[in-house]
């Protein structure tokens, strides 16, 4: 009896968190599927409360991916969709709950019902399905920074990855813009573009301001030459693609907040010596493997003369 009152407070008490956590977002407009959607300051202030400590924030975190979890499975309403995957990206950007929240949804197997009605659905119900996919790339890629990444001689590899999470990104410039020929830019739009800028923007920052220490500071830091020099044109193509990224986000009421995509500059003299040594590791590589000359018979002589066997070891008989 005494278990059966303990599950039913537990269950109530779960059911009043949830509740709590829908009014939230009813108070959102995010359960509206309706193109609207409110500034970071209006979402920060109603959900500062669930953020009060490290219990509530959890308990909401576990609560509200599972309120996002159903409304993605739910028939059409593919804006309802989208805000629910922008309010993900949000928390997950945020240093709130960054960490925290990454390892719940790479734990957290999530389903998208993207069957439509009409073609601009379909588009819409598409697009949740890339931004989803981008959204768990991030919080993977999040999860492996904070726990696994080192120094970066370990391993060069994620900074490709890295550079992956960018264009994965910037691939659904062309599924948006195929929606915006359907219709007018709209708020929860603009509002993924940015923050797909701003989140590419980072990752690309970041990945120059190594490449360009390790280059120009500490090069001797990476054995495998190649990689690094294979690194540094990755970078060059990820410039290209970011500054045509860039050019797309004019049609939206953010360009003005947003910057162009930064230059890796790095002196011809220090790159020229990187590929220098390049070289002479491919020389090594080769002469490693070319078939030597047996010794003669007079260096074998000196050979043996200059490091004599020690004594072998007596042999009882």
């Amino acid at each position: 009896m005494i278990m059966k009152i303990k599950q039913f407070l537990n269950d109530n008490t779960a059911t009043q968190a949830i509740n709590k956590v829908i009014m939230a977002l009813s108070d959102l407009k995010l359960i509206v599927n309706d193109t609207y959607f409110m500034s970071q300051l209006e979402i920060s202030n109603r959900l500062k409360q669930f953020f009060i400590n490290d219990q509530t924030k959890m308990l909401f975190l576990n609560q509200f991916l599972q309120v996002v979890g159903d409304h993605l499975q739910q028939k059409e309403n593919f804006y309802v969709k989208l805000k629910m995957l922008l309010l993900v990206h949000i928390i997950i950007s945020s240093q709130v709950a960054r960490a925290e929240f990454s390892k719940m949804i790479i734990n957290t197997k999530l389903t998208i019902n993207i069957k439509a009605n009409d073609g601009t659905d379909n588009l819409i119900g598409q697009l949740c399905q890339s931004y989803y996919c981008y959204i768990y790339k991030l919080a993977s890629q999040t999860t492996l920074i904070n726990e696994d990444f080192g120094k970066p001689q370990d391993d060069l590899m994620i900074y490709f990855t890295l550079s992956n999470q960018c264009y994965i990104g910037m691939n659904m410039q062309r599924l948006i813009e195929t929606i915006n020929n359907e219709q007018v830019p709209n708020d929860i739009i603009a509002h993924l573009v940015k923050f797909l800028y701003f989140d590419i923007q980072d990752i690309y920052i970041f990945i120059l301001k190594d490449v360009k220490y390790l280059i120009e500071k500490n090069p001797n830091l990476i054995n495998n030459k190649q990689q690094l020099l294979e690194l540094y044109k990755e970078c060059q193509s990820l410039q290209a693609r970011m500054l045509t990224f860039y050019k797309f986000n004019r049609i939206f009421p953010h360009f003005n907040q947003i910057m162009p995509p930064h230059s890796i500059q790095i002196k011809c003299a220090i790159l020229n010596l990187v590929i220098e040594d390049k070289q002479i590791q491919e020389a090594s590589k080769f002469n490693a493997h070319k078939i030597r000359e047996p010794l003669s018979v007079k260096n074998s002589e000196k050979k043996t003369q200059d490091y004599t066997r020690p004594f072998s070891p007596k042999v009882n008989h």
